[in-house]
């Protein structure tokens, strides 16, 4: 098919799937398993549905994207970046000038102005109700922000709630994940970065390939240390047992090493849970 078929094919196919009330629904049931394009494909969904664009601007928005999907589909050597590209991130700087002030402010590090503007970001949000999309990307840019000015727990508590609530919403959630095993690195935290870096792996396809060649060299560094991440949980749970035995239940050491010991199983089960994706896809589906 020649590109500019396949451009009227693609444009035709959507054209019929937003007259018809929406995009064809997705099948997936977690966010790990949305790719760049599903997320994609929902958010301009969601613009047709919430937001009243002028329809030559939003069609320039689509036409932008239909070009670089059909360019991915007929050439991918000449794509290479496409499928890294965060469209949603892009539209949302040209629909919200304070997000784009605010990207700017960050990008030129006046951090102070940065944030004074995300704080206003839903007052600027369209319509009754705030738009997802940008209070999203507004808390990642502030997390941004907060690892830059060295608050890890804060990026940390942060990125917990993006992944939780906001997963689904942004193309580079992997970001998220890389932020909270920078965080622990700084704090010296070595077996939640360990088991946040094997998250990074397990649970992120979408990841750039720099990236991953940088999360499997620190996996490598850890693993000789973290090899057997139980037995070191184990560990500490002994050693609070004997302090708590001596009647030592201070902060420190004692409610410090259990809070420890708390985070490290949550972080394993959430890991154990991505690897049984990965392994058994339709296990909890009714497959």
């Amino acid at each position: 098919m020649s590109p500019g078929k396949l451009l009227r094919s693609i444009a035709v196919t959507l054209a019929l799937a937003l007259c018809a009330g929406g995009l064809t629904p997705l099948s997936a049931q977690h966010p790990s398993e949305f790719t760049n394009r599903d997320k994609t494909e929902i958010f301009i969904q969601h613009l047709v549905r919430t937001m009243k664009l002028d329809p030559t601007r939003y069609r320039a928005m689509v036409l932008e994207y239909e070009i670089g999907s059909a360019l991915r589909d007929f050439s991918p050597e000449l794509a290479v970046d496409l499928d890294t590209a965060d469209f949603i991130h892009n539209s949302l700087r040209e629909l919200y000038a304070g997000y784009d002030k605010a990207c700017k402010a960050f990008e030129n590090g006046a951090d102070t102005e940065a944030l004074a503007l995300i704080k206003k970001l839903d007052h600027e949000a369209l319509g009754d109700r705030p738009n997802p999309y940008l209070r999203a990307y507004g808390l990642l840019l502030q997390t941004e922000i907060d690892f830059r000015g060295k608050r890890y727990r804060k990026v940390i508590e942060n990125c917990k709630l993006l992944t939780r609530e906001a997963r689904a919403l942004l193309v580079t959630d992997w970001r998220v994940c890389e932020l909270t095993a920078l965080s622990f690195n700084r704090l010296e935290e070595s077996l939640l970065e360990f088991a946040q870096y094997a998250l990074l792996l397990t649970d992120y396809g979408n990841l750039p390939a720099p990236l991953k060649q940088k999360a499997e060299a620190r996996l490598g560094e850890l693993k000789g240390e973290h090899g057997k991440p139980l037995q070191t949980v184990a560990g500490w749970m002994n050693r609070v047992e004997k302090l708590i035995s001596r009647e030592v239940t201070s902060e420190a050491p004692t409610q410090k090493q259990e809070r420890g010991i708390v985070m490290a199983l949550d972080k394993l089960i959430e890991l154990q849970e991505a690897v049984e994706r990965q392994t058994c896809p339709n296990c909890g589906k009714g497959g």
